[in-house]
């Protein structure tokens, strides 16, 4: 800064404080947050944020929420106010999480596609404990501290509109697992044979006496029809949980006996359908877990 003790040299940096621009127009002195300005005389922002809905325990022109050494506001726009990180104790709450929160899709009836049940059940629970979430699929990058978003609707139904099972078993998005090492809120993948990447995964909510059980979403019954109906029409909405013509089914329970390698799932009907043999012959079968500590990053 220039002063009597040393002169200005070269051109004046105004990006400071969190790298945002100063803007001096009028003597304000105010640093530009994109959606909002800055007063860092009083560390609050002179407007009220467009997404305070989101907040309602703190005042719409807070500042990170009263805790700017814990947290910053980028923008002061997010899909969910993200001020704790994952650790290993996080990582334990969301897998003794996942089997009631499959529990309460049962009782509201909703329907999933298995990658959704399973995206779904994280993205909750990141959002409900203020916790980062990071997803890659094909061609875009989400992140829920992105201020493309400023609510929990339009981010997790624009994740999963773009998502597949081969998405979730990307390194980008998951690691792997050995199978004695399974634990609830892990993945299990099913990768056909000649494929790389998955097109099934089922949510594990536990390994006992040697089996493994969990929950999957599906297409529905009549998928096939709703999909050529919605092409006939236009629509694109087929993969839109939030749409007329998605094709998520009921949550299914499955089973998988390790030590006779059958598997069996409760179908479309509610009825436990035929069990399939030598499951891990069948199709290649992983044990894959969320990559939780890179959200950080």
């Amino acid at each position: 800064m220039e002063g009597k003790w040393a002169p200005q040299i070269g051109k004046e940096n105004k990006y400071g404080y969190n790298g945002k621009e100063l803007d001096e127009d009028f003597g304000l002195n105010w640093h530009h947050y994109g959606f909002r300005m800055y007063d860092a005389a009083i560390a609050r922002f002179p407007s009220a944020d467009p997404a305070a809905e989101q907040f309602s325990w703190v005042s719409p022109y807070n500042y990170a929420e009263n805790s700017p050494i814990a947290n910053t506001d980028l923008w002061g726009l997010q899909a969910w106010s993200v001020h704790n990180s994952w650790d290993e104790e996080k990582v334990a709450e969301y897998r003794n999480s996942v089997a009631d929160k499959v529990s309460a899709y049962k009782v509201d009836n909703k329907d999933f596609t298995c990658e959704d049940l399973c995206l779904s059940t994280v993205m909750e629970f990141a959002r409900d404990n203020n916790l980062p979430f990071k997803f890659t699929t094909g061609d875009q990058n989400f992140d829920a501290s992105s201020v493309e978003y400023n609510n929990y609707e339009s981010f997790s139904n624009d994740v999963l509109k773009k998502s597949a099972a081969a998405d979730i078993d990307n390194d980008a998005n998951s690691s792997l697992k050995t199978l004695g090492a399974a634990e609830s809120g892990d993945l299990l993948m099913s990768t056909r044979k000649g494929s790389e990447s998955a097109h099934h995964v089922g949510l594990i909510t536990g390994l006992e006496n040697s089996k493994l059980k969990g929950f999957q979403g599906n297409f529905s019954r009549d998928y096939g029809k709703k999909a050529k109906i919605a092409n006939k029409l236009g629509f694109t909405d087929v993969a839109n949980p939030q749409h007329g013509s998605y094709i998520g089914a009921p949550i299914q329970p499955f089973i998988w006996n390790l030590k006779t390698n059958v598997y069996h799932s409760k179908g479309r009907n509610s009825l436990w359908g035929s069990p399939s043999l030598n499951f891990s012959k069948s199709e290649k079968r992983t044990i894959r877990e969320f990559n939780f500590l890179n959200w950080n990053n």
